[in-house]
């Protein structure tokens, strides 16, 4: 390595810890900068389980809701997850942080260590060569990374059903959680009813243990993975923090708001930032590897690089939630025990092109929150929750998406005067979204209703742009951003996170995040170490 200086990484989030990992271990310096001071504390290790919460155990009120009520307040368009698995102090301040204004745009961050994996669903998908169309890159270039990820974070699924091809095969994974009664029911029917070359239902793929790694225990099937992992089952960047402090040659400063990225007076970059307390901060770094999350990190790269009044596109990927209903279990009891995040995925194609089709997700109704449930009904408090605890044991919930191709929100960076700027993002989607989400609706209703499971009407509702929190694909790899990340015009300069992603499929992106920031780690580790 030609420079004394260190290699500075933006953020602590899946990307950042995941490109800080090669590094470290290549014995190159690293200087980690966290905005946030304290990872999102573990539940209680006697937390009773979902069923004991129900049933009226003494406390079960303080683990539902919280000791302040936070769990009362209103979450409504974003992931259930963030309102019981977070106080509401974990969303806040992230926009003012970062410079960012939006219009039509459901913009969701944090300022907390490991980012928004604290309360992520943890749902993990390989890209293939379709996805991966216009960087250059082969799934082959990815599947070391794809690998080493796995094996570090822990993957729970199977490799011999309907959707494992989808969800990557060339893969070390713990055996997959416990399907729930409707689950299975519904799986049973699929694979008893006459084949659809389209359609495609299996299990989902989890970044949960099935099995311990290392300090991390199994999941316990206590069916409360909305309101956070005491066994730390569930996958967090936080998680890897703690490891990567331990290498005597990383550094992490926490509570530091990186305000601007510039050339440095002598060679290699300057961040220029500020202390919680309004302290400035300033460092001097060989290369800077921003993985501040792909809103933020785009904000970043394009105030480096002087890019004002340019829109770039911020892909995500179209979503909507719905409801099925399995008549045939209507009036069973619900189950005492379970897996609390997505059960089951599903393919859907839209067309015949390859890149254009739907994923969905499908949870078992008797996870997640009654009252939750209960708001999305037209009848009153009382009645839907009373009709939705009946209905429960015979109830999943699906999440879809769309690839970014339906979606076309903006983001635009601005001056604001006295040589400050923010970013404006601005949510759009395309002429085609609206057919589409009717004419999807319409095909799930049907492929459902022939696997013996009803598509409660009404229950089909798009999100806002964004809302389904797969930012992405602004400065992409291949046209905008070289084969590591690099920013044109600002030489040091990596982005490392979704903003360098070619596109936003509709698979879950994060675990392809991780493998490609792991790939620009272990690239660049290579670079330095043999200049």
């Amino acid at each position: 390595m030609s420079s004394d200086l260190p290699i500075l990484v933006v953020g602590t989030g899946p990307a950042s810890v995941s490109a800080a990992f090669p590094l470290v271990q290549a014995g190159l310096r690293v200087w980690m900068i966290e905005a946030g001071e304290a990872a999102l504390p573990t539940p209680a290790a006697d937390r009773p389980t979902l069923t004991e919460l129900r049933t009226g155990r003494p406390g079960s009120v303080a683990h539902l809701v919280g000791h302040d009520l936070g769990g009362l307040r209103d979450m409504s368009g974003y992931s259930p997850k963030l309102r019981t698995a977070a106080s509401p102090a974990f969303v806040d301040h992230y926009a003012r942080a970062n410079r960012l204004s939006v219009s039509n745009f459901e913009l969701v961050g944090t300022l907390t260590p490991g980012g928004l994996s604290n309360i992520w669903g943890a749902a993990c998908s390989a890209y293939d060569a379709d996805d991966l169309s216009g960087t250059g890159l082969s799934p082959d270039d990815l599947a070391p990374s794809y690998r080493a990820v796995a094996e570090r974070i822990g993957l729970s699924g199977c490799l011999d059903d309907e959707m494992s091809v989808i969800h990557g095969t060339a893969l070390p994974l713990q055996p997959a959680l416990p399907l729930g009664p409707t689950a299975t029911q519904l799986l049973d029917t699929h694979l008893r009813t006459a084949p659809c070359s389209d359609f495609r239902l299996g299990r989902s793929r989890n970044a949960v243990l099935s099995q311990g790694l290392g300090e991390r225990q199994p999941c316990a099937l206590d069916m409360t993975c909305l309101w956070g992992c005491p066994r730390r089952a569930i996958y967090s960047a936080a998680y890897d923090l703690a490891e990567l402090e331990r290498h005597p040659n990383l550094i992490l400063s926490r509570k530091v708001v990186v305000d601007v990225i510039s050339a440095g007076p002598a060679g290699g970059l300057t961040v220029a930032g500020h202390h919680a307390d309004g302290t400035p901060f300033l460092a001097q770094a060989d290369r800077v590897l921003v993985g501040a999350g792909a809103v933020a990190s785009t904000r970043m790269a394009l105030e480096a690089a002087g890019r004002f009044d340019q829109p770039v596109p911020m892909g995500s990927a179209p979503a909507a939630a719905f409801a099925l209903l399995l008549p045939s279990r209507i009036g069973q009891s619900a189950p005492q025990n379970g897996f609390g995040l997505a059960q089951m995925s599903f393919r859907l194609a839209l067309s015949s092109q390859p890149h254009d089709y739907a994923l969905g997700l499908l949870y078992d109704a008797t996870t997640l929150s009654i009252a939750d449930l209960a708001a999305q009904t037209p009848l009153s408090r009382a009645g839907a929750v009373s009709a939705i605890s009946t209905l429960a044991p015979a109830m999943m919930v699906g999440l879809v998406y769309l690839p970014g191709e339906y979606a076309s929100s903006t983001a635009t960076l601005l001056r604001t005067g006295g040589g400050q700027c923010r970013m404006d993002l601005t949510g759009a989607v395309t002429a085609e979204y609206g057919p589409t989400m009717r004419r999807l609706a319409r095909t799930l209703r049907s492929l459902f209703a022939q696997r013996g499971a009803w598509l409660l009407p009404g229950s089909f509702r798009p999100y806002q742009p964004g809302a389904e929190v797969h930012y992405g694909a602004s400065l992409p790899m291949g046209t905008v951003t070289g084969r590591l990340g690099e920013m044109p015009g600002v030489p040091g300069l990596h982005l490392i996170d979704g903003a360098v992603l070619p596109r936003i499929p509709a698979k879950h992106h994060t675990f392809t995040v991780m493998a490609n920031a792991d790939r620009i780690g272990r690239g660049l580790a290579k670079t330095l170490l043999d200049a």
